[in-house]
């Protein structure tokens, strides 16, 4: 219950910080755009084009969030097809290159497939927002069919990934991560330096 209070409170504050913040700069744009109507029409329609794609940008990031809402399923695209749909949309976005260094996930178990595409979707989220990297690259193996291994690491700036400063410098998705390992019995070591910041996470496979 934890757990879910702090997803529930940084969903609420991501609403606040971009949706409900963009949604009050399109209502300054409107009425820009009103008073332009009768005396420069062309200003008007350029200023009601950019408010329709500030919209548009809007839904898709209200669309996220509702996904981080409801329970995630995998069987009509895939999982590796909602992954890359992911990725592809943060490269096109972010201009960063996005590299697997291994893919190899065999499991099916739609609990660890939830958990895999959240900590790497965390994890890129992590690296966008304070690392500055423009390379991210993701290894998944369940090869020896005992434990699933999954890193991600980045060649951004790095930062404090000391547990005890997480909260102080506002990584709560990262401690929500560390949770999230724990109830899967996991172990997460995570290291930063100037070099960039690598997550490794494992967790055992059960038959």
């Amino acid at each position: 219950f934890i757990l879910l209070e702090t997803d529930r409170q940084r969903i609420a504050k991501d609403l606040h910080d971009t949706s409900l913040q963009n949604l009050t700069g399109i209502v300054h744009k409107v009425e820009l755009a009103s008073m332009y109507i009768n005396q420069d029409p062309i200003r008007a329609k350029m200023e009601l084009s950019i408010i329709t794609d500030s919209i548009k940008e809007i839904i898709n990031e209200i669309r996220d969030t509702i996904f981080e809402l409801r329970p995630m399923s995998f069987d009509d695209l895939g999982f590796r097809e909602l992954l890359d749909s992911y990725l592809e949309k943060i490269k096109k976005n972010q201009n960063i290159k996005i590299v697997f260094d291994k893919y190899c996930l065999n499991i099916n178990e739609q609990s660890v497939l939830i958990f895999v595409f959240r900590v790497i979707k965390e994890c890129i989220s992590n690296s966008i927002k304070h690392s500055r990297c423009d390379e991210i690259r993701i290894l998944i193996d369940d090869s020896d069919e005992k434990n699933l291994y999954l890193e991600v690491t980045d060649n951004g700036t790095g930062f404090d990934v000391e547990e005890k400063n997480l909260e102080k410098n506002k990584h709560f998705g990262l401690i929500i991560m560390r949770e999230r390992v724990k109830l899967m019995q996991g172990i997460i070591e995570m290291t930063s330096n100037e070099n960039g910041t690598r997550v490794h996470i494992r967790i055992p496979i059960t038959n």
